[in-house]
């Protein structure tokens, strides 16, 4: 089974909300099934949230043989010669080429819209767990992290720092260099679930560059990880309010 959430932005506010889940279940035939979360009713309340095209009715989980096209028009058409490249940017080999992998690691971003797709935090037995994603924010840094992002390198460590005061969103984690030049930052879905009452629950916290695209736009520049292990029975998407689907009585 492959979980993404569905994340939409406040156009005035600037603050994100996780409205909805994708799942793709892999035993045969493969299915699709999606649902909205609690976080799209605060999102309605606080910000105005819509409900989708295609998806009218929270409380509802809707199914399909197929990915529904509302996501499948957020990866990139296969037919398009250079999909391959495109795919190569993203750090995906020839077993996570389909487009669920894809939306996985590229946010399914698009201009016309205020949503972003992210994939579950899943820890194991242990408690670790690890994720993928494109560098956010390197266009709004500044010149020189932009020359010093040309230098980097596949495995090259990676600097988090916490920032209190984020004009956006209060707080945040910058991603540096080792000699402190800001690249971007954390995605915010991964601060939302891995920081709470002030304090971080991961230990043996990673972060490092995995794939650098040298000819990519910057929103594709590079593409890093970040790795750690949970506290003890602390499963973040599993217990966070926002993250419970929608029941139908509700």
């Amino acid at each position: 089974m492959t979980v993404l959430y569905l994340a939409w932005q406040d156009g005035k506010s600037r603050a994100w909300f996780p409205v909805g889940r994708l799942v793709r279940r892999e035993a045969a035939p493969v299915r699709y099934e999606f649902e909205y979360i609690r976080g799209a009713k605060q999102a309605k309340l606080s910000a105005g949230f819509s409900e989708i095209p295609g998806f009218p009715e929270m409380g509802r989980r809707y199914e399909s043989p197929a990915l529904f096209s509302t996501f499948r028009n957020r990866a990139m058409n296969p037919r398009r010669p250079d999909r391959p490249e495109y795919l190569r940017h993203l750090g995906l080999d020839g077993d996570e080429r389909d487009e669920v992998s894809e939306l996985s690691v590229s946010g399914g971003r698009i201009r016309s819209d205020n949503f972003e797709m992210f994939p579950e935090i899943a820890p194991d037995a242990d408690g670790r767990f690890a994720s993928r994603f494109m560098l956010h924010g390197l266009r709004h840094t500044n010149p020189d992290s932009i020359r010093r992002s040309e230098s980097l390198k596949a495995g090259d460590p990676l600097v988090l720092s916490l920032e209190l005061n984020n004009p956006f969103t209060g707080y945040a984690v910058s991603v540096k260099t080792h000699d402190h030049y800001t690249l971007g930052w954390l995605p915010h879905y991964l601060v939302d679930c891995l920081h709470r009452d002030g304090a971080w629950l991961v230990a043996d916290a990673e972060a490092r560059v995995e794939r650098v695209n040298p000819d990519a736009p910057l929103s594709h520049r590079a593409l890093a990880s970040f790795s750690g292990r949970l506290r003890d029975g602390v499963n973040p998407m599993a217990e966070l309010e926002q993250y419970q689907p929608i029941a139908a009585s509700e």
